[in-house]
């Protein structure tokens, strides 16, 4: 049988337009290493001693956190790349894309510490949900596209922390979430108490997301920077 040449180019502009029914467009991909990560943080020790509760202890508690960051990147979709789909807008190639976006996060866990012997070093495992939001903006020189997508899950993580002197610490944590999409991060603080109460935080911070929106192409942001928060501890 034969095909004609008007029925197989209509059929390269289809799947062009369309993604082919089962062939995936080209992934929005966003890298910024200058971000910087403000982020709060809320306790409560549910067991051990009362006084000094911004002093990291062996045993279990609740927490609350929030941050919130915005970037930026660009990135290039070359000659014979399928398109980038976000919203009711298609982007062709070949052109090179700005890309921006916000990050809002939520979390809650129950946390379990442990140090070893009553000594300077304890390990933290934490369970919990997480709520995410991500509003993202692609970029053309003849058009753009933006789009707010948030989603909700379970999140769990692991700590290590090693208690320098009485009341300061260095504190480590990778944590994950799954849900409509994925968050990972790895942080590392140096934490000072303030008070019988309050610290602050210092330090630097890794963030993954993989967004799978209902229509369009794939979101992968990874971003990084200096981290400054808040924690109050009760």
């Amino acid at each position: 049988m034969r095909i004609s040449s008007r029925l197989l180019y209509g059929t390269l502009v289809a799947c062009t337009l369309e993604g082919c029914g089962g062939i995936p467009p080209t992934n929005i991909e966003v890298n910024d290493n200058s971000v910087f990560v403000p982020n709060l943080r809320a306790g409560w020790n549910l067991t051990g001693p009362k006084e000094t509760p911004s002093e990291p202890r062996s045993g279990h508690g609740i927490e609350f956190g929030a941050l919130t960051a915005s970037g930026s990147g660009s990135q290039s979709i070359g000659t014979g790349q399928l398109p980038v789909y976000l919203g009711d807008k298609t982007f062709s190639s070949p052109q090179t894309l700005q890309h921006d976006f916000r990050f809002t996060y939520y979390d809650v866990f129950y946390r379990w510490r442990r140090f070893f012997g009553g000594g300077p070093v304890g390990l933290e495992v934490l369970v919990g949900a997480a709520y995410t939001t991500v509003g993202f903006k692609v970029s053309s020189p003849t058009q753009q596209a933006a789009e707010t997508f948030s989603s909700g899950g379970p999140s769990t993580g692991v700590g290590v922390i090693w208690r320098m002197r009485p009341g300061t610490s260095l504190q480590a944590r990778y944590a994950f979430t799954i849900s409509n999409y994925s968050v990972e991060r790895v942080e590392g603080f140096l934490v000072e108490a303030l008070g019988q109460n309050a610290s602050v935080r210092a330090g630097y911070a890794w963030w993954k997301v993989d967004a799978v929106p209902p229509a369009g192409s794939e979101i992968l942001i990874n971003f990084s920077g200096p981290s400054l928060g808040l924690e109050l501890q009760f």
